[in-house]
């Protein structure tokens, strides 16, 4: 699989530099791959990239699921091109996302916005409650009655998102969020990940045909 994926990408190369070699339906599915799993690196590893190299990898993405519809495989297509959407609609930036205890008090969560809005890097601040978190579940997964039957509005905790400037400054945030009252976890990330994950929860038709051995996965963790 890793060859047939490598010869992809030297055929592209070929044809960015003036050649015109056919590109065959699974020609077009290996470059959706390269991508994907790009993709699954960026949602999944410890190690957060900058925004240019996640807007790079989305660009891509947007190209194959063109050149998915150019080779005959419209579904596919579709999908691709529909969590192209999703994650640019979610934004391609970083941010440090942090999770608050049910029991946080108002001071608490006060000093917590003052030290992220204090914080060097921090573009902006955005506090979602309890029921917002529950709505924005809600509209995430619309098309899976199976998922939201059980969850209750309160079952979804109240959370800041800082948008930083780069991974840099979300690790330094973190440093100063430790030790505070109210704080249940928080981590740096890009931005889309969780309305990626939900998009691609039972998708498999998608990510199935990408599964190679020690390849990130795209599933929800």
């Amino acid at each position: 699989m890793m060859r047939r994926l490598s010869a992809v990408v030297v055929a592209v190369a070929i044809g960015a530099c003036g050649g015109s070699p056919s590109v065959t339906k699974e020609d077009a599915e290996a470059r959706t791959c390269v991508a994907l799993l790009s993709l699954g690196r960026f949602m999944s590893s410890p190690s957060i990239p900058n925004a240019a190299a996640i807007e790079q990898v989305v660009d891509r993405l947007e190209d194959d699921g063109h050149l998915l519809e150019d080779t005959g495989d419209p579904a596919r297509a579709k999908m691709v091109l529909s969590l192209v959407d999703v994650i640019r609609q979610a934004g391609l930036g970083i941010e440090v996302s942090v999770f608050l205890v049910d029991t946080a008090t108002t001071d608490e969560i006060s000093r917590i916005r003052a030290v992220l809005e204090s914080s060097p890097g921090v573009e902006s601040v955005r506090f979602e409650s309890k029921r917002q978190a529950y709505e924005r579940f809600l509209r995430i997964f619309k098309d899976r009655p199976q998922i939201i039957q059980g969850i209750s509005p309160d079952a979804l905790p109240a959370s800041f998102h800082a948008k930083v400037s780069d991974a840099e400054a979300g690790t330094a945030v973190l440093g100063r969020l430790q030790g505070l009252r109210g704080v249940e976890t928080a981590g740096v990330r890009p931005s889309f990940v969780t309305e990626a994950a939900a998009f691609l929860t039972g998708r498999d038709s998608l990510i199935r045909t990408c599964a190679v051995p020690g390849a990130p996965s795209l599933a929800p963790g």
